[in-house]
């Protein structure tokens, strides 16, 4: 009970509790709808599958998204030029990086698939990988060509 009201006031109670009951009766039931004039045929049942139609409008078709056709690009007459030819590279460096990159390989494919490979193969490829290794570190410049006094990049 609220201070405001006396305590033999009791009626707005009763009248909120039979308005509440009264909804929550009827909470599951549809609403009724108007019946349409009889002379109107019923609207056609529509099925997910129908697409909505926009009303129709006067004036000029509205474009849709996929009605939208990107305009051709002008031909600029741009032709990139040939790439320069790939470096051939000397014996030494060819047969090194074969070595570096096929010892690890030969021993892969051994541990899966050859598992009966002969201790000698097995010590050629490891002994080549090292080899190759050894000869790509070997070929790398002992000393820079540039300023030693560069402080980075300029901006």
């Amino acid at each position: 009970m609220s201070p405001d009201r006396s305590p033999d006031s009791d009626r707005p109670d009763e009248d909120v509790d039979a308005e509440f009951a009264r909804i929550i009766a009827g909470w599951d039931e549809l609403p009724s709808l108007p019946e349409p004039p009889a002379s109107t045929p019923p609207p056609p049942i529509r099925y997910y599958t129908d697409p909505p139609q926009p009303p129709a409008l006067p004036g000029p078709p509205v474009p849709r998204p996929r009605d939208y056709e990107p305009a051709p690009e002008p031909d600029e007459g741009y032709e990139p030029p040939e790439p320069p030819p790939l470096p051939r590279g000397d014996l030494p460096g060819v047969l090194a990086w074969a070595a570096t990159l096929l010892g690890p390989m030969f021993l892969v494919f051994a541990a899966l698939f050859w598992r009966a490979a002969s201790p000698l193969l097995l010590g050629l490829a490891v002994v080549a990988f090292m080899g190759g290794f050894v000869a790509l570190v070997m070929r790398l410049p002992s000393h820079r060509d540039d300023d030693s006094d560069d402080d980075g990049a300029v901006v």
